[in-house]
């Protein structure tokens, strides 16, 4: 597709499950950015119903005089490639995002939709990324996946929920496919889906962006906080965040969850269609909050792996 190059191009992927998410995210990023009629917004549809389309739609074009425009894939492509607790294979449909534009538009900024936009995302948007693949935020405490993923022990591990993507090198070296082989090839070392991949291929060839402009959820544990509280840039992260991205499968729509800027989602989900919306009593939940307290870190994925079957079953 051939669009307005002046334009701020915001991409997104979402299934039916997240469309109330995702609309607090985009009211939010609409409601803090200065110039908003200079942004396009293209959601890449991994199974959203009609009414839901439509619901979320109407929302952004009367309010904010925006339209949405909707993208498909192939999502046969990404189908065999694994998944685990509340993701689905939506996560890896922003490898695709290269093939989905003209050849002529450069650069597009890919959001999560578990996300609030607390600042103009024009700030970040006007960084200087011609001489990168893209640009991203940091993802602290990531060194043991260095190995896996033959990352040099000096490189920085990112967290794709935030890419802004230089999609002119991407096509001119084929990142996307060289992302699917890594894969393909390495499923069971993969942790992370297409985080892990992206960062294995992208080693060493992307922009850091400011630690505030991705606040992960894990940034308020203790043992991250200990290790990084002697930086300035993680205490504005925590304190003052750009950008807030609820990373844990625990989200602040659950009706236990204690994130310490939940308040904030529910701020723009009352400016929303969806602003009824109240948190439900989940059984699952309410066991994982419990465990995780006393089980380890280290075995905590694979306990909470079994419960989920367990309980769905």
């Amino acid at each position: 597709m051939q669009i307005d190059s002046e334009k701020i191009e915001i991409v997104t992927a979402c299934d039916d499950n997240y469309v109330q998410h995702l609309g607090v995210m985009l009211c939010s990023l609409l409601e803090n950015t200065l110039h908003r009629e200079k942004i396009n917004i293209w959601v890449i549809d991994g199974g959203i119903t009609p009414v839901n389309k439509h619901k979320l739609s109407d929302f952004i074009v009367s309010i904010y005089n925006i339209k949405i425009r909707y993208l498909y894939i192939d999502q046969n492509i990404y189908l065999r490639f694994p998944i685990s607790f509340h993701f689905t294979h939506t996560i890896y449909y922003r490898i695709s995002i290269p093939i989905l534009f003209d050849v002529s538009v450069s650069k597009v900024l890919y959001l999560d939709s578990d996300m609030i936009i607390k600042s103009d995302i024009s700030k970040i948007w006007n960084v200087d990324i011609s001489e990168y693949y893209a640009a991203s935020v940091e993802a602290l405490g990531f060194e043991k996946r260095y190995a896996d993923l033959n990352m040099l022990s000096e490189s920085i591990y990112f967290c794709s929920g935030l890419l802004m993507m230089n999609l002119k090198k991407w096509r001119e070296d084929d990142v996307m496919n060289r992302v699917i082989h890594f894969i393909e090839d390495n499923q069971s070392k993969i942790q992370m889906w297409d985080q892990d991949s992206l960062n294995s291929i992208l080693c060493g060839k992307w922009l850091p962006l400011p630690l505030d402009w991705n606040q992960q959820t894990y940034f308020f544990d203790d043992e991250i906080y200990n290790k990084f509280c002697n930086r300035e840039d993680f205490i504005k992260a925590r304190d003052c965040p750009s950008i807030i991205h609820y990373t844990s499968s625990h989200k602040p729509w659950h009706y236990m969850n204690d994130h310490p800027y939940k308040y904030e989602y529910f701020n723009y989900l009352k400016l929303t269609p969806w602003k009824e919306f109240s948190p439900k009593f989940s059984l699952l939940i309410r066991i994982k909050k419990m465990l995780r307290v006393i089980i380890p870190k280290t075995i905590w994925l694979k306990v909470y792996k079994t419960i989920s079957s367990f309980i769905s079953s």
